[in-house]
């Protein structure tokens, strides 16, 4: 096998040979009956979250992006571990469903969301991140519609953006989430509506790997959020911290020091 650059993290070589899940990679494509082909090694992904899990306070919980990766098996195995999903459409909804997940909590994030999609998830009992005043009244209309009580959060466009990995405070306009000042009076509307709210959510940006960095976007969030509950005068059942941890996938990049991240959110918290 010509090599092709350095073994990836987590895998191992042995004779010359990669080894995956410590089974040589030319067994692995004999057993698929050729190339290309994606193999997973459950232990890899399963310590991942052990280390997540294990590096938190109690009280944060752990949800997986379906948009990252929605092979079905992988979704199947997640639901064991992790404490819900996040979706971005209703195809990604239907994976979860197919693979057997459809009682997990599930958060529906996004700009676009068809009233099909929001029908489906509100059947569904996902809770829906609403960007706007308008989609919070046609996730009520939905939910009308099929009679079930829609689960709702509101995203807020937050005090900060993160760019090219850095961190700049301070608001400014944008298409997503709902500018602070109104969230109050949408999240009154809300309970007055009889919905069941859940909290707040909050995401600035993209492609950040600096840990400290990270920190210093939860305890933005977080005071943020503090702010804004006081104005509603009711305590927030749920924050949601975002779009996640993203991935080392240029040369010389390094994955987010967890650890660091949550050493500084503990604290915060």
């Amino acid at each position: 096998m010509k090599p092709t650059g350095p073994i990836p993290p987590y895998f191992a070589a042995a004779d010359g040979r990669l080894v995956i899940g410590g089974v040589p990679a030319e067994e692995l494509v004999a057993e698929a009956g050729g190339t290309p082909l994606f193999v997973y090694d459950n232990n890899i992904v399963g310590a991942q979250v052990a280390r997540f899990k294990g590096a938190m306070a109690d009280g944060i919980a752990l949800h997986y992006s379906v948009t990252a990766n929605p092979y079905e098996p992988l979704l199947e195995f997640l639901g064991r571990y992790v404490d819900g999903f996040r979706i971005v459409s209703g195809g990604e909804l239907r994976r979860l469903q197919s693979a057997g997940l459809a009682g997990i909590p599930i958060s529906f994030a996004g700009p676009g969301k068809l009233d099909s999609e929001l029908e489906a998830a509100v059947r569904a009992r996902a809770t829906i991140s609403v960007e706007s005043e308008g989609e919070a009244a046609r996730t009520i209309r939905a939910a009308e519609k099929v009679g079930v009580q829609p689960r709702i959060s509101v995203r807020v466009t937050p005090p900060f953006a993160i760019e090219e990995g850095r961190v700049t405070i301070g608001s400014r306009p944008s298409p997503f989430g709902v500018d602070a000042e109104r969230v109050p009076v949408l999240v009154q509307g809300l309970l007055q509506a009889g919905v069941d709210w859940r909290g707040l959510h909050m995401f600035g940006g993209a492609q950040c790997l600096d840990a400290e960095a990270l920190a210093q976007v939860h305890r933005v969030t977080v005071a943020h959020a503090g702010e804004i509950a006081d104005v509603i005068g009711e305590p927030l059942p749920e924050l949601n911290l975002g779009s996640g941890f993203d991935i080392a996938c240029r040369p010389g990049e390094a994955p987010p020091d967890i650890d660091h991240v949550a050493v500084a959110l503990n604290r915060t918290l």
